[in-house]
């Protein structure tokens, strides 16, 4: 191997990925950048603030020198270069086993939490345990964005969970990360339980307090856990649209029944159940213009002759002759039902 080649083994920072801008406007950075706060972030098990890199590693640099005097910098350099290997293909997706975890945490906008997975992927545990802490920090994410949790302290929270799980045997890693999360009891950092999910699934107009991305997320984790490992793909479809079952624009073909006491009344109620997750599926983009305010007879038989997918086969398969308030909620509990499979509470973690 040449010298060049060596050099890039151990500095691979001079390509053109590292030095695009990602984030949103002011937010905007070389990805770099932010690399090096996420390491900093990892080897200090402490913050590092926006704009602060550099002040903040050199004064790291000077604390290992002093520890230190043997191949400090060569050191330095050989873990930034390590570790930032391991980072591009995080970001890449290019890891096998959590490509999906990723993708997750990009639609939840959950960067604080790189570091935290940079450590857990360093730490050489098995794959076996590696799949139980991914699994219950997907959980806690997607739970407390359902929940309408704030993301605003996870920066905290995911350093002191680093400096706890460094304390511990190698083998109970995912054991004491689950066992940190189940014990926050704070609005900011809680782990939402089942009664509470369920509430938010049943009676909240989720559609309007989520991003689409989200939404989608949560329906296509069920889609994939209704097609099991006998399916011939596990596969969900990309590029899916979310689908209003009883459309948003329901008094055309969906009118209110007769007799009503306050049809104001039921039509506000009507409007909020349209957007809770009982009444939202998927479907690809042409058929979402096809079904667009159709009636529940025709969009039901348009979802049996052309939709393939597991989440509408069921819709259609039971037989229901009417879609209304009372099929949008029991939609919304089943929905449940197949939620805390895929992301249970803390105390249903299996290991």
């Amino acid at each position: 191997m040449g010298d060049g080649a060596a050099v890039r083994e151990v500095w691979p920072f001079e390509d053109r990925w590292w030095s695009e801008e990602i984030g949103r406007g002011f937010q905007r950075r070389p990805r770099v950048d932010l690399y090096l706060n996420h390491w900093l972030t990892l080897r200090n098990q402490a913050e590092t603030k926006a704009y602060h890199e550099f002040s903040v590693f050199e004064k790291y640099a000077s604390n290992a020198a002093l520890q230190s005097k043997e191949a400090t910098i060569g050191a330095i350099a050989n873990d930034l270069g390590r570790i930032g290997g391991m980072y591009r293909q995080v970001e890449q997706r290019e890891m096998e086993g959590i490509a999906k975890f990723v993708a997750r945490r990009d639609v939840m906008g959950v960067g604080a939490i790189t570091p935290l997975l940079l450590w857990l992927l360093d730490r050489g545990m098995p794959n076996q345990q590696l799949h139980n802490c991914l699994k219950a920090l997907e959980s806690y994410l997607v739970r407390r964005v359902v929940c309408g949790y704030s993301a605003r302290s996870y920066g905290r929270l995911f350093v002191r969970l680093i400096s706890t799980l460094a304390q511990s045997a190698s083998g109970s890693t995912d054991r004491m990360l689950v066992a940190y999360l189940g014990r926050r009891v704070s609005q900011a950092e809680v782990w939402p339980g089942d009664n509470e999910l369920l509430d938010r699934l049943k009676s909240e107009p989720l559609y309007r307090m989520l991003t689409q991305g989200r939404i989608r997320m949560v329906l296509e984790g069920i889609e994939e856990q209704l097609r099991g490992k006998r399916a011939e793909s596990r596969d969900v479809p990309g590029n899916l649209h979310i689908e209003h079952i009883m459309p948003q624009k329901w008094s055309t073909n969906w009118p209110l029944p007769d007799g009503l006491d306050d049809r104001q009344q039921a039509s506000d109620s009507r409007d909020r159940a349209i957007h809770t997750i009982g009444n939202l599926t998927l479907v690809n983009g042409r058929l979402n213009g096809t079904l667009s305010n159709a009636p529940w007879e025709r969009k039901r038989e348009t979802l049996a002759d052309y939709s393939t997918l597991y989440l509408n086969k069921r819709l259609v398969m039971e037989g229901l002759e009417e879609w209304d308030e009372t099929a949008i909620e029991k939609r919304g509990e089943w929905i449940h039902s197949q939620f805390v499979k895929i992301w249970p509470q803390s105390s249903d973690i299996e290991f």
